[in-house]
């Protein structure tokens, strides 16, 4: 009795796939370079979400912790300390920008 093992397609692996998106935007970036400004945007987006929900919430309770400091936090973590500028810069146009109800100070 024969086995046969099924042939796998094959996906793409991400280095390619990141080369891939850069040949697409006409940039010659590398994978750590495209993976680094990936994880800047998902950093970015989750910072911009925990921002517009802890603002919605009111000022009469206090919180030990507020949700994009978490968020903040959490990227410091996971980060070399040569990287942190770059996550403590990244949140200013969120808290600069970002409408906020009135009567609530930035």
């Amino acid at each position: 009795m024969k086995f046969r093992v099924a042939k796998h397609r094959s996906f793409p692996s991400p280095a390619h796939t990141f080369e891939a998106i850069g040949h697409s935007l006409g940039l010659s970036l590398q994978q750590h370079h495209l993976q680094a400004l990936l994880e800047y945007c998902l950093f970015e987006a989750a910072f911009y979400v925990a921002y517009r929900s802890g603002m919605s919430f009111s000022q009469l309770a206090a919180s030990p912790f507020w949700f994009p400091d978490s968020v903040l936090l959490c990227a410091l973590l996971v980060t070399p300390p040569r990287r942190w500028w770059i996550f403590i810069l990244l949140p200013l146009p969120v808290r600069l920008f970002s409408e906020v109800s009135e009567g609530i100070p930035l």
